[in-house]
């Protein structure tokens, strides 16, 4: 294994990521968003922000709560995205947990309107139909983890 892999995999956080599936969207229509309001200066709005943390929910190593991080990848400052990032929270679109676990920090990340209400009403404990129901995962990932464990645990 490579020096590099072996690094990436003992990094200290590690995210998952809780979205409505229901939805396909590609990565590349952000790095074109990104393209033309940077072209035009044109401040970060919510929806800019939120298709950002869809696209990259998934790469487990993302710290989506590093608004510095965040503002440097949009090209905006970190007190933009920051008080952006506070209005989706507070509207219910996007809801970040993180925790330490071991001493390695983790990040679940909670995106779409009924993901974050139904995370909210629950406590965060999904069973994998409610999860299917609401479209964090897909139809083959229900069956494929019914298949293998045959059991509905919380998630």
């Amino acid at each position: 294994m490579k020096k590099i892999t072996e690094h990436n995999m003992d990094s200290i956080f590690v995210g998952s990521a809780v979205i409505d599936r229901t939805r396909n969207i590609r990565s590349s229509m952000l790095a074109e968003q990104i393209k033309i309001n940077k072209e035009f200066k044109s401040p970060l709005t919510p929806a800019m922000l939120y298709n950002y943390y869809v696209s990259v929910c998934l790469i487990r190593s993302y710290d989506l709560t590093k608004d510095r991080i965040v503002g440097v990848q949009l090209g905006y400052p970190e007190k933009t995205v920051g008080n952006v990032r506070r209005k989706l929270v507070k509207a219910n679109w996007i809801f970040f947990d993180k925790f330490m676990h071991k001493g390695k920090a983790y990040g679940e990340w909670y995106i779409g309107k009924d993901v974050v209400k139904r995370y909210k009403l629950k406590e965060g404990k999904l069973s994998l139909k409610e999860q299917l129901d609401l479209g964090v995962i897909s139809k083959e990932d229900y069956e494929l983890d019914r298949s293998l464990n045959n059991v509905d645990l919380p998630y």
